[in-house]
């Protein structure tokens, strides 16, 4: 069907025209009533506000809100004047404390040494004709803690303080194993160490030994970190470390960044299948409770001399050359070389004839005692035999 056409359009009402443009849209605000005058009886009264600028530029709610609550919170802060009787006027005390400085949470290698190095001794034995050793650092004002095999040779060492100062000690406790020892002495040592907790340390943490090494004996601060621990049953009983310690470190204490013995420095771990020795500084976690019992019931040990092995009662057939000083190391005895070299190449009877030819405490024994380096020492007969000759 065809498309029905739509209807007309109804033209729109005129527009009103606006009114006039010469009458505002809001009538002027009044005139502000004249200030009270506030500084004598010169004061003018302040001008009333432009009612076009008042109008044109109000002044948003919010931002007087923040004002006001930014004024009454400066006033707290500064403090609020209060009109006495008198006509003073006082202030809260609105004076800053001065600030503590705050407390050192690590100390360098450098301070360690200043702050605790005074608690760190010395310690020189001798007994069983024969001079030994060492180190050892006080734990209160009457007691210090050392290793066994540093004072076995005598119950009475005498302890050298870092300024020269000597005195004489004595062990009134000690055991092998673990190696510890403890001293006495009657003199008042002033400064003493305490104990870092063993569960709050950690593999990298960094630790600085004191003690009085070889060759001078002297103060020595070694830096150092924690590689990892060794321990049965969840127990922490050594830490294992980087640090360069040697012989008369021994009894001494390894520190924490904060100036606390993690343990006492002891010995080295084996390790026969690595490159390097590897320290053990032993800890409070299996040292404490005999300390402990050591100063509670004190009791000076009894020195043994005997080493187990009378020189004098030797076979008849014993080497010559257990007893020959120079000879020491490969290169010194020719049928010791030939043995070195066939304990090297795998002949393990070679091993056991150069560990029973060597010098006693010589390179050619610790090499045919190891089969070659290709064990422990004394580990027994390299070839399940012994020696063939």
């Amino acid at each position: 069907p065809p498309r029905v056409p739509p209807p007309p359009r109804v033209p729109p009402p005129p527009r009103t025209p606006p009114p006039s443009q010469s009458a505002p849209y809001a009538p002027p605000r009044p005139p502000a009533p004249p200030r009270p005058p506030t500084a004598g009886a010169y004061a003018t009264p302040s001008p009333a506000p432009d009612a076009n600028t008042a109008r044109r530029f109000p002044l948003p709610a919010v931002v007087i809100s923040v004002v006001v609550v930014g004024a009454l919170v400066a006033g707290a802060l500064i403090g609020i004047g209060i009109a006495t009787r008198d006509g003073e006027d006082t202030a809260t005390d609105t004076t800053v404390p001065p600030t503590t400085e705050p407390e050192i949470l690590s100390f360098t290698a450098e301070q360690i040494a200043a702050e605790f190095g005074d608690a760190v001794y010395r310690v020189t034995s001798f007994g069983c004709d024969e001079l030994w050793t060492g180190t050892a650092f006080a734990i209160d004002d009457h007691h210090l803690v050392t290793n066994h095999h540093v004072v076995a040779n005598s119950t009475e060492p005498r302890l050298t303080s870092r300024d020269g100062d000597q005195i004489t000690g004595t062990v009134i406790g000690w055991s092998e194993r673990p190696d510890l020892a403890v001293i006495q002495v009657t003199e008042q040592l002033g400064d003493a160490l305490e104990w870092a907790p063993t569960d709050d340390l950690r593999e990298g943490q960094s630790l600085v030994a004191l003690g009085y090494p070889v060759p001078g004996t002297d103060f020595t601060v070694t830096p150092g970190s924690i590689l990892s621990f060794q321990g049965r049953s969840g127990t922490r009983e050594a830490v294992r470390t980087n640090a360069l310690l040697d012989r008369g470190n021994s009894g001494g204490p390894a520190l924490d960044d904060q100036g606390r013995v993690i343990g006492v420095v002891t010995e080295m771990a084996p390790n026969w299948d690595g490159l390097q020795l590897v320290p053990l500084v032993f800890t409070h976690a299996v040292l404490g409770e005999l300390i402990d019992s050591f100063i509670t019931a004190p009791e000076e040990p009894a020195v043994d001399c005997d080493t187990g092995f009378d020189w004098a009662e030797a076979p008849a057939d014993t080497p010559d050359t257990w007893f020959d000083e120079d000879i020491q190391s490969y290169g010194d005895d020719s049928r010791l070389d030939r043995l070195w070299d066939r304990c090297d190449d795998g002949d393990l009877e070679a091993c056991d004839d150069l560990w029973w030819l060597s010098p006693i405490g010589s390179e050619y024994e610790v090499f045919g005692d190891t089969c070659g380096e290709r064990r422990r020492p004394d580990g027994g007969w390299c070839s399940g035999s012994g020696p063939t000759g």
